[in-house]
């Protein structure tokens, strides 16, 4: 492929994106110190927290997780991590056990980082105040778990108070801790709960069925059926976008019964609702219990409507999942020249920059450059070996094939090398990454095959650039005279194997016209409005072909004799032999030696230009130049091929990235075999390898055995079969049978036959 020589490498800072997958027995206490967790870092508050129910993950939380792409997935050591490793769409760094019977902590950056002078809420306070723990580690006050859990109301770790030192607190000490409600309803504070919402770069959810987000929800449990509601409490808030406020809490019945002895409930309860309603909802409490607390609550907040509600069922069916991405974070954009350089990675400024900690967060690095037919981004498949390809550190493949970089604010810089085409293909058929292991597949050694070589060549004459080929290729009078092929039995083309006058080209283009004049009248009739008499179908004609050589012949020879395409010369009759060959303008003098009888003789300087067909454009497109047949090179098969995936496959993140039949042998098998893939591309960074034959009888049961040992040991995402001449159904359908690889497509192309494009032929 040709040297990139601008890349353009894109870095986004985040936070992790973690998911969590709880034992469905779980102690309620330590639940809430897994959600108290996730409060504690920078995008917390959109990490899933799933159950597990004896060993199972049931459908509908599958359904509601499926389009998160984890970074790493947490788990209770009481679940067997072979039930997580089985779910087919995530590709986590690493798979973390955590033991419930110690402290729970997922590491990321602390929330304190975020603190800045607008992040109050936005409604009622005007300015930043923080609710402070200012008491003993066992301070007595009501309710003590709910102001912990729902506003991040605890004492604080080592060191972050250094971060919040500049910000007004609202000190809540062991005298204040009984007014809490009223201090929170007059001092108006941010809860720190909230901190861990801002600057998210995940994905929420769209329920398939209208629930009503903007209502303030007060969940209440059982302690006896305190999980369902704890697990709505937590991924409620993934079905919406981040807001600055609370959009709902969560309190036991017992938690409770202690707010409703407080006589400034009805004060924080205002504070929370923002004068809106507050809905009473509960998972699994009966009616009866709910409706005697909800008459209990409204009679403690007369002024206040406090409405019951019934939670649909949960989770809600996904209709569709929305990005968030936060309009602080910007990306910015390196500019590596040549093959390496090192690239700046982005700095965690958010608005207090002097207090950033050094806890871990993630680099987003999107690769972009501007060769070929246009500037493209280069994705990656899963599990790419990044260490010697691309970057150094630790870096795991995202669910849209870009690369993530885990890192530290320590980290200023990292050398980035631009991996070529080839260069990626190659190494992920020899390694794969999983999970923090190196994968060594079995394939001992890859290398561009002899038709391979033959391949890249002949794209290379036409610049590389895949729109200018297939306007070559997919015409049929290019493609003809390429071929020395034509409708015509007499034709001059034909007869010239390969050698052609622009006269010559002039007889093709009219016979081509008369032959098929019929046709070109009936479309010409069915175009116009008016009748169109046969003097009038002359006179259009003969324009069209004058414009066919003006806009199309013309320029298309001029490039193609400019990239050696075709070579120019004249012909040249030996007076001894009478030989009459096709010398190139390099070989032309005033003497010359014949390539007939060797003698020496003189060339007719009157003698007309003939165009040479080069032979890398004949070797690639005629298996066997000897024969009258005009057998199709395997190359025309893999080049319609490759025109055919690049135009379906193009979308707004589009990605082609491809390499020339590619040689293998394999390693570590009882009978090792050498072969080769006619293709081996990367779409959208997924990759896709093939065989490409003339005829589908071709495929073999040898050939076909290979392609199912690919799908199920290479990792493939597609394995695609094309031929020119046949029905593929037959083969598609035993390979399907038995690839095992579950993330593994098999699909099938027909070659179209060619047809002409400009005028005036087009369409016939």
């Amino acid at each position: 492929m040709p040297v990139t020589e601008k890349t353009y490498v894109q870095t986004l800072a985040r936070h992790h994106r973690i998911l969590v997958f709880i034992d469905g027995n779980i102690v309620e206490d330590v639940l809430r110190q897994v959600m108290q967790a996730n409060l504690h870092i920078w995008g917390g508050r959109y990490n899933p927290i799933i159950p597990v129910f004896n060993g199972v993950l049931t459908q509908d939380w599958l359904d509601m997780i499926k389009d998160f792409d984890p970074d790493f997935v947490y788990y209770s050591s009481k679940i067997a991590v072979e039930v997580l490793k089985e779910i087919p769409f995530f590709n986590p760094k690493e798979y973390i056990a955590f033991d419930e019977d110690r402290r729970v902590y997922f590491p990321g950056l602390n929330i304190h980082n975020l603190l800045h002078t607008n992040v109050h809420d936005r409604f009622t306070a005007p300015k930043t105040k923080l609710l402070a723990y200012m008491g003993q580690w066992d301070m007595a006050m009501p309710a003590k778990t709910f102001y912990r859990l729902n506003f991040g109301f605890m004492p604080a770790y080592v060191g972050e108070d250094m971060m919040t030192e500049k910000y007004e607190l609202v000190g809540i000490s062991d005298g204040a801790a009984q007014k809490i409600n009223d201090i929170i309803s007059e001092w108006k504070p941010y809860f720190k709960s909230n901190l861990s919402a801002l600057h998210v770069n995940s994905i929420y959810l769209r329920a398939k069925q209208y629930h009503d987000e903007e209502r303030f929800q007060w969940i209440v449990y059982d302690s006896s059926n305190y999980l369902l509601n704890l697990l709505y409490f937590w991924n409620r808030q993934l079905y919406m976008e981040p807001k600055n406020r609370l959009v709902h809490v969560v309190t036991s019945a017992s938690e409770m019964d202690e707010l409703l002895m407080d006589p400034d409930l009805q004060k924080l309860v205002f504070y929370l609702s923002h004068t809106n309603p507050t809905y009473l909802v509960s998972m699994n409490m009966s009616a009866e219990n709910l409706e005697t607390i909800r008459k209990r609550m409204q009679t403690a907040c007369p002024r206040l409507r406090i409405l019951s509600d019934k939670i649909p069922e949960f989770p809600f069916p996904v209709g569709r999942y929305e990005s968030l991405q936060s309009s602080f974070l910007q990306p910015s954009k390196n500019l590596v020249i040549g093959k390496s350089d090192f690239i700046r990675l982005p700095v965690l400024a958010f608005e207090s920059a002097d207090s950033i900690d050094d806890g871990p967060y993630a680099v987003d690095i999107r690769v972009e450059n501007g060769m070929g037919d246009d500037r493209r981004e280069i994705k990656f498949p899963i599990g790419t070996y990044l260490h010697q390809l691309a970057i150094e550190g630790s870096t795991r493949i995202t669910r849209d094939r870009h690369i993530t970089l885990f890192t530290t604010r320590r980290e200023h810089t990292i050398e980035f090398r631009v991996p070529d085409d080839l260069a990626i293909i190659r190494s992920v058929l020899h390694y794969r990454e999983k999970q923090k292991h190196l994968v060594q597949l079995p394939i001992e050694y890859t290398e561009t095959s002899p038709a391979g070589q033959k391949l890249m060549a002949f794209f290379q004459l036409f610049d590389s650039n895949w729109t200018t080929l297939g306007g070559f290729l997919e015409e049929k009078f290019w493609l003809q005279l390429f071929r020395y092929d034509s409708e015509l039995p007499s034709s001059p083309i034909r007869s010239g194997k390969g050698v052609f006058s622009y006269q010559d080209l002039q007889k093709e283009l009219a016979a081509l016209t008369e032959r098929y004049r019929p046709q070109i009248t009936g479309l010409l009739r069915d175009q116009s409005e008016q009748d169109v008499d046969d003097e009038n179908i002359d006179r259009v004609i003969e324009r069209e072909i004058k414009e066919a050589f003006q806009f199309h012949i013309e320029p298309g020879i001029e490039f193609l004799v400019k990239k050696g395409g075709l070579l120019m010369g004249m012909k040249v009759k030996c007076d001894l032999c009478g030989s009459n060959r096709w010398y190139s303008l390099a070989e032309l003098s005033d003497k010359i030696r014949c390539k007939g009888c060797n003698n020496i003789t003189m060339p007719n300087l009157s003698s007309k230009i003939y165009f040479k067909v080069s032979d890398i454009v004949i070797n690639n497109l005629l298996s066997d130049q000897t024969k009258n047949n005009k057998q199709y090179d395997g190359n025309y098969v893999v080049l319609k091929t490759l025109l055919y995936l690049k135009a379906i496959y193009q979308g707004p993140d589009y990605s082609f990235s491809w390499c020339g039949p590619l040689a293998y042998r394999t390693q570590y098998m009882p009978n090792n075999w050498s072969s080769d893939f006619d293709i081996a591309v990367l779409l959208n960074g997924r990759l896709a390898l093939g065989e490409a034959k003339c005829q589908y009888r071709e495929f073999t049961t040898i050939e076909i055995d290979r392609l199912v040992w690919a799908a199920n040991t290479l990792y493939p995402d597609l394995i695609i079969v094309s031929c020119l001449f046949g029905n593929l159904d037959s083969v598609v359908q035993k390979i399907r049978e038995r690839v095992t690889n579950p993330t593994c497509e098999v699909i099938s192309y027909n070659v179209f036959a060619p047809w002409y494009k400009f005028p005036p032929l087009f369409g016939v």
